[in-house]
């Protein structure tokens, strides 16, 4: 027998906070399975990227009998759960350890994070500061479905800098766009249904808006690219707002075209922020100018 959705909820949060008091990664995620059914789960992970993640269903673990209904054996199974994932991890790691970075470095990945509560991760990875984000490197296996962070261990093993892995992850960045929104919304959207795609639709109907990405997990890392933007400037006929809420890809307005006001503009990016951290993790919510005589990125 289930258990009450007011009470699945309850043990969710009092599991996540758990979790996250611990610093690993715990946010819940909802939707419908295959065959139509609707759940509401926690994803866990060892590592704040949440490149290797584990699906923890509280109605689920409570009717195979791996946990009671109470918050402190599940707690303990989410932990139990947790420490399976950094195995894995710590396993790969390993495997990387044994190979030249020369065999590596064009799988190496910029990768944004939220540079708030990550102080005591950082001392453990290379890392850099750009704009409002903090940026680590992966390295991605199995044609992208895998990645691990590098480690300080890892790069010093590698014998290779923090300047080396950026300048070489930036190289492997394959910028895609701009592109219009209307003609990626299925995709951009996780193939949501219709009414959620005609209200995109509809929200941004009034004014021109596109999309930048790549094939990296982190496909906001286009911004990184002086070139890329330079030639986006040229292709949109000016300057224009450049508006990061994901870590998919960034939404681009130009300047010449009047979305009704800043204001706007920033609720509109919040709400796709909001959409993509639910499912996640997600990156703060930030507008920047790009001003095409000068080359740059203001914050705005």
């Amino acid at each position: 027998m289930g258990i009450e959705p007011k009470e699945q909820e309850y043990l969710l949060k009092e599991v996540a906070k758990a979790v996250r008091d611990r610093g690993f990664v715990a946010y819940e995620e909802s939707g419908e399975s295959d065959s139509g059914a609707s759940f509401n789960r926690l994803i866990l992970s060892a590592d704040p990227n949440n490149f290797i993640a584990m699906p923890f269903d509280v109605n689920n673990m409570i009717s195979l009998g791996l946990a009671k209904k109470d918050v402190e054996s599940l707690t303990e199974l989410a932990f139990e759960c947790i420490a399976v994932i950094q195995k894995f991890i710590d396993d790969g790691l390993e495997q990387l350890e044994k190979r030249q970075y020369e065999d590596v470095r064009k799988k190496i990945s910029p990768f944004f994070m939220d540079n708030t509560n990550i102080k005591e991760y950082l001392k453990k990875v290379p890392n850099r500061e750009y704009l409002d984000y903090t940026i680590v490197y992966c390295y991605m296996d199995i044609d992208g479905e895998v990645a691990y962070t590098i480690t300080d261990k890892l790069a010093k093993k590698w014998g290779v800098a923090e300047q080396q892995l950026y300048e070489d992850s930036v190289k492997n960045i394959k910028p895609k766009g701009p592109e219009g929104l209307k003609d990626k919304v299925d995709e951009l959207y996780g193939g949501e249904d219709k009414t959620r795609a005609d209200s995109v639709q509809m929200e941004t109907a009034h004014v021109p808006m596109y999309v930048l990405y790549s094939d990296l997990m982190c496909g906001a890392s286009v911004i990184l690219l002086p070139d890329f933007l330079e030639e986006v400037s040229k292709k949109l006929n000016g300057d224009y707002y450049l508006m990061i809420g994901t870590r998919e890809f960034v939404l681009v307005v130009p300047k010449n075209k009047k979305w009704g006001s800043f204001q706007k503009l920033s609720d509109y990016n919040k709400s796709v922020a909001d959409r993509f951290t639910e499912h996640t993790g997600g990156i703060p919510a930030n507008i920047y100018y790009y001003r095409s005589l000068s080359r740059k990125l203001m914050k705005m």
